[in-house]
């Protein structure tokens, strides 16, 4: 029941709001009462206090002669005079030996008090919420010659205190009505947008690719509708592209079947143009992306904007990032079945690289209440003959796998032992819901989730292909096994190999190491960011031609109170800047008009007043073989679009400051 109505109340961005604002209204507004009704009662109560005292005084001045001739009369009527006071308890008149002359009891005279004070000074008995009680001496030309004692009830400070807090409670529920009202209203006014680019979402993952975000306006959302749009339209027509290319080299073969060496020549150019063409749409799809993902994170760690804003661009970076996953295990689909795999088969250490595959679904399992199981344990060192970044692939798609459809509170195991003749056999044990035997024939059919595309997990359907395909590649077979209710294994053969000198000793144990994910690793690159120890600001010079990278770019520098910023479109343009006033750091789009990155850091190198400045590469191209290249041609580093915003602080640190003071990057992208 508990469960059911936390998932309702906080189960959407729009009740979460609702549920905050409401929430601190009505909270403020207890606390605004609480503190009035104690300071109305302790004024109530010095207010009696005072009154009490000056009673007390003005009886023991008008009785002091009365009392040294012992006019009993006299100081009765004095006494009876007081119960005017509508909050009298009691009103006594005493002599030295403590008996009473005059009370407002008269039942009560000739009674002795023994509880007075033994030097003629101001007495408290009580001050509380229910009796002020005081005696005073009475003086009579510096003689003291009795006592006067009185008492003030609470009673009626009691009774308006309560009615106090009636119209207190009333006045609270009152403005808890008004505050969830002012909330449901900017709950609406605020997630229309990301409702309408979520509804987008939902409606492009399910197949509908012509439908667009209906958005107008200058806001962000809106902005991020219009790349997601852009980001849409240039998918669909690089589709259609390779789509044609596809049934023109189709007919291009099957015309000259013929002559076998024509056909080798036309497939070998076929493969160049399809590896240009990838690299095209991987630069093309990640220039909208990483102003969707960067003005996303510039957001979530804006600490001006307000947090439920800094939720959203979190989710807004969620749905980015999952959307560039989706665009990298296309490419990498489309490489597969092209024959584009570029694989380093070597002896690859298992248990080692369990280890590490486990470390990378740590943090996933935590999150899903999963727990992951260490039984891969073998008599001796195991090497397969893999390429090992593939098969650290394979086992992290495998791995993440079983714990997104897994049961909370389920397990996953991992187990290396032998397969079949000179193979070994890695296996992956969940307790999942298993696989309907209807469904297991189409498991490693492209696109196809066999219904699960209905449910609350993200997926495209493609990573068990890639797996699949990637381990025949590597020489090996891959199958499963699957039980419904009751889990499924899925387990991959490859050659065994002699093992390297890095295995563990027999029965290593795999050890998983705490939580790590790229958030976290983020969030310690921020933290550990030191200031520049120079007394002026640093310029960091941005050459980039596209006006959304460059916004992009300008909101992250924004955040650093250590640098100043310079913009140009282009290579000759950057490097006149640079010449002009030398930066003390250059970032440098590739792709440029006119002179593009490599020929602008060349032309910085050759110029003595510009060739120490650090030239840090900012590109989307993220195909094998770039990062390398730029490194060689004397880039000092090379940061990915999109851009992720802790690790490019990190290299900026680095940079401006020294290696002792950058964090350790964020994990990059895989775009292999």
């Amino acid at each position: 029941m508990i469960g059911a109505l936390r998932r309702w109340l906080f189960g959407s961005l729009r009740r979460r709001l609702l549920v905050g604002v409401s929430g601190v209204l009505v909270l403020a507004m207890a606390g605004f009462v609480a503190d009035a009704m104690v300071r109305q009662r302790t004024l109530l109560l010095e207010r009696q206090v005072d009154n009490a005292l000056a009673m007390a005084h003005s009886v023991a001045s008008v009785s002091s002669s009365w009392l040294l001739t012992r006019d009993v009369s006299g100081l009765q009527e004095i006494v009876t005079a007081q119960r005017r006071h509508p909050d009298l308890a009691f009103a006594i008149v005493l002599d030295l030996q403590g008996q009473v002359l005059a009370h407002s009891d008269v039942a009560r005279l000739g009674q002795f008090v023994r509880d007075l004070p033994a030097q003629p000074e101001v007495r408290w008995f009580r001050r509380d919420a229910a009796l002020v009680d005081v005696a005073v001496p009475a003086m009579l030309d510096a003689q003291h010659v009795g006592w006067v004692r009185i008492g003030i009830d609470q009673g009626s400070a009691q009774v308006a205190l309560r009615a106090l807090g009636r119209d207190s409670l009333m006045y609270v529920l009152g403005v808890g009505a008004l505050g969830l009202l002012l909330a449901w209203w900017l709950a609406r006014w605020l997630t229309r947008g990301l409702g309408v680019i979520q509804e987008t979402i939902d409606a492009v993952r399910q197949g509908q690719t012509e439908r667009r975000v209906a958005l107008s306006g200058t806001d962000e959302a809106a902005r991020l509708g219009a790349e997601f749009n852009a980001m849409l339209d240039t998918l669909a027509e690089r589709e259609n592209e390779l789509r044609g290319h596809r049934l023109g080299l189709e007919n291009l073969v099957a015309e000259r079947t013929h002559d076998l060496k024509d056909a080798k020549d036309l497939a070998e150019s076929a493969n160049r143009a399809k590896s240009e063409f990838l690299a095209s749409v991987s630069h093309e799809l990640r220039t909208p992306l990483n102003a969707v993902l960067g003005l996303a994170q510039v957001c979530r760690d804006d600490p001006q904007m307000p947090e439920a804003g800094r939720t959203h661009a979190a989710q807004i970076e969620a749905a980015g990032l999952h959307l560039l996953a989706l665009v990298n295990d296309l490419i990498d689909l489309s490489r597969v079945e092209t024959g584009q795999v570029d694989l380093s088969l070597e002896a690859v250490p298992a248990l080692p690289l369990i280890v590490e595959s486990l470390s990378l679904v740590a943090g996933l399992a935590q999150a899903r209440g999963v727990k992951v199981l260490d039984t891969a344990h073998l008599p001796g060192p195991v090497a397969v003959q893999a390429d090992r970044r593939r098969l650290r692939q394979v086992l992290f798609n495998l791995l993440s796998n079983a714990i997104k459809y897994n049961r909370r509170g389920g397990t996953v195991q991992v187990s290396c032992g032998q397969g079949e003749a000179g193979m070994v056999r890695l296996s992956v044990i969940d307790t999942g819901p298993g696989i309907a035997p209807g469904l297991q024939p189409r498991l490693f059919s492209a696109f196809d989730r066999l219904g699960a595309e209905r449910g609350q997990i993200e997926g495209t359907g493609i990573g068990l292909v890639i797996t699949h395909r990637l381990v025949l590649a590597m020489g090996g077979r891959m199958g499963f096994e699957s039980k419904p209710g009751q889990g499924s294994v899925f387990w991959l053969d490859l050659p065994l190999a002699e093992p390297g000198p890095a295995d563990p000793p027999p029965g290593a144990s795999v050890v998983l190491p705490a939580e790590v994910t790229a958030r976290s690793i983020g969030a310690a690159a921020r933290s550990a960011r030191l200031p520049r120890p120079a007394q002026r600001d640093a310029l960091v010079l941005y050459v980039e031609d596209n006006p959304v990278n460059t916004l992009v770019m300008q909101e992250i520098l924004a955040q650093r109170s250590d640098v100043r910023q310079r913009h140009a479109a282009t290579g000759e343009e950057g490097l006149a800047m640079a010449i002009e006033e030398p930066p003390d750091l250059v970032l440098m789009d590739i792709n440029l008009p006119g002179m593009d990155g490599y020929q602008a850091l060349a032309a910085l190198r050759a110029n003595p007043g510009t060739a120490h400045i650090p030239v840090l590469a900012v590109s989307a191209n993220a195909m094998k073989g770039d990062e390398d290249r730029a490194l060689a041609a004397g880039f000092a580093g090379y940061v990915v679009k999109p851009v992720d915003v802790a690790a490019l602080h990190a290299q900026i640190d680095a940079l401006l400051n020294g290696p002792a003071s950058a964090a350790a990057p964020a994990p990059a992208h895989d775009t292999a």
